[in-house]
């Protein structure tokens, strides 16, 4: 099925195939666009990039899509296992898991101290003054 607002690829692909040929930038934009209908400008800051580029990058995916090279069977196996994964993830909402699928080699890296920061406004607790 495909998501409102976008359109089906002219030739069918391999999920497993085409998610194997992508760089992980490329995955999420293609993934969150043309299968969640999620628009440019919201994928742009989960990419790190400008909308435009996010819009580049899925269309740099649909290529892929439209050329993936066939697999041999343990290959295939172990995409099987990886879109089982991203589809269990998917169904359940569970947002970090579907960008882990996508992007295993993301790093979160973040300040503590920003972190409290935002933990205090999440609760809707003042910020403590600078020093």
């Amino acid at each position: 099925m495909t998501a409102p607002g976008t359109r089906r690829l002219g030739r069918p692909a391999s999920f497993n195939a085409v998610i194997a040929v992508m760089v992980p930038a490329e995955r999420i934009a293609f993934v969150l666009h043309d299968m969640f209908a999620v628009p440019f400008d919201e994928i742009a800051p989960v990419v790190e990039r400008s909308p435009a580029t996010a819009k580049k990058l899925a269309s740099r995916a649909r290529q892929k899509v439209r050329g993936a090279p066939a697999l041999d069977a343990a290959e295939l196996t172990r995409h099987r296992r990886v879109v089982e994964t991203f589809l269990a993830a998917a169904r359940a909402g569970d947002v970090d898991a579907v960008i882990a699928v996508l992007a295993p080699d993301a790093e979160l890296i973040a300040d503590p101290a920003r972190l409290r920061q935002l933990d205090l406004v999440v609760l809707g607790l003042p910020l403590p003054s600078p020093s």
